[in-house]
Order: structure tokens, then C-alpha cells, then sequence
């Protein structure tokens, strides 16, 4: 049986990824996730992908991840 990750985890996967951002680009914590952010953007459009359309799938996800822990 396969445990579904907590927001807790996902927060500390997220925190990851910005630490490592952050060594390999100098930027400070206040402008990382939003710097992050943009550039997955870049890449998401390098890709063939909608950006817009990525951030509103993952505002859905974000949504009912957060519902599951108010149930």
C-alpha cells in the first residue's frame, strides 16, 4: 500500500527545490519561488506546454489538497 504524501511533505519537496535554486543562482529567499516559478514557466513554453494553463492545473491541485486536510 502506497501512502499519499502529506502537504507537509509536499511543502518540504517544495523548500528542497527552492534551496537548490537558490545555491545555483544566487537569488534571496523573498524573490525565489516567484523567480522558480517564472522559469518553469520558460521551460514549461520551451516544452510545447501552456503556462497559464499549468499554473491553473496546479491552483485545482493546491485546492483540493487543501480540502482533504479540512475533511
Amino acid at each position: 500500500m502506497t501512502l499519499e504524501p502529506t502537504n507537509e511533505d509536499r511543502a518540504d519537496w517544495a523548500e528542497m527545490s527552492i534551496t537548490l535554486f537558490q545555491t545555483h543562482t544566487g537569488v534571496d529567499r523573498d524573490d525565489a519561488a516567484s523567480d522558480l516559478i517564472a522559469n518553469i514557466c520558460h521551460w514549461m513554453r520551451r516544452e510545447g506546454m501552456d503556462p497559464q494553463a499549468e499554473i491553473e492545473r496546479a491552483l485545482m491541485h493546491f485546492a483540493a489538497e487543501e480540502e482533504e486536510v479540512e475533511e
